[in-house]
């Protein structure tokens, strides 16, 4: 069984509006519920967990699972402090027979059903993957004053991205151990990586965006129109 966890519950401080960002509306409707479109629309997918900020969860269930146009059960859990607690209460109530665990960002609304697959079967086969994309600027370390310090090697550098996926009992070994040792990284990735376990990263695409400017949320709307454009030729 493959499950998905959304994380959704962050406060999106950086969007600098009242309006939590997985609720500002591209296209009219929501963030997060383009996103659980996404999700729910593919057929690898058996199950969704959605996290969200346990006030939020009337209104996140009324207006966009509940609107939503897939069929797939959607399961709610409210959300940590920290990205990183909110999976792992997601984690925590998936069914007993999950045996791929899928994680993706609420806030990443143009995730494809051809990438979706891709990940699942490369978690597969090697347990753990992520979609990214290489570094194509020069990179800068700088030092706490902003002077640049040195040049990086831009050659084996990527940035990820999600959905992150894994085979069960890692991911949720990777995070008993976080929690044990008090430890805190800002993708799940990272964990598995802290368990010496390798983490295969395979080519996403740039649409791929998180949204959590108000820049971003631009460019969405623009991504938005142009896949409409593309299903709807002259």
């Amino acid at each position: 069984m493959v499950s998905a966890i959304i994380v959704a519950a962050g406060s999106g401080v950086r969007m600098q509006n009242t309006t939590r960002k997985q609720y500002l509306h591209i296209a009219g409707k929501p963030i997060l519920w383009h996103t659980l479109e996404a999700i729910g629309g593919c057929p690898e997918i058996d199950g969704i967990i959605l996290v969200c900020p346990d006030e939020d969860m009337p209104f996140v269930r009324s207006d966009i699972i509940d609107t939503s146009r897939h069929r797939k059960k959607v399961k709610m859990m409210a959300g940590g402090v920290l990205r990183q607690q909110s999976v792992s209460n997601g984690l925590n109530v998936l069914p007993d027979d999950t045996e791929i665990v899928l994680i993706h960002d609420g806030v990443r609304p143009f995730i494809s059903s051809s990438l979706l697959s891709r990940c699942i079967r490369n978690a597969r086969q090697y347990k753990a993957c992520i979609p990214g994309l290489p570094v194509m600027e020069t990179l800068k370390k700088i030092d706490k004053d902003q002077n640049i310090t040195s040049t990086v090697d831009r050659e084996y550098m990527w940035t990820a991205q999600t959905p992150q996926v894994f085979s069960y009992e890692i991911i949720k070994k990777a995070h008993e151990l976080a929690a044990m040792g008090q430890i805190v990284e800002t993708d799940d990735a990272a964990l598995v990586e802290k368990m010496g376990i390798p983490v295969k990263i395979i080519s996403g695409y740039r649409n791929n965006i998180k949204i959590t400017t108000p820049e971003d949320l631009l460019l969405a709307e623009q991504i938005f129109a142009s896949f409409l454009a593309m299903d709807n030729p002259d």
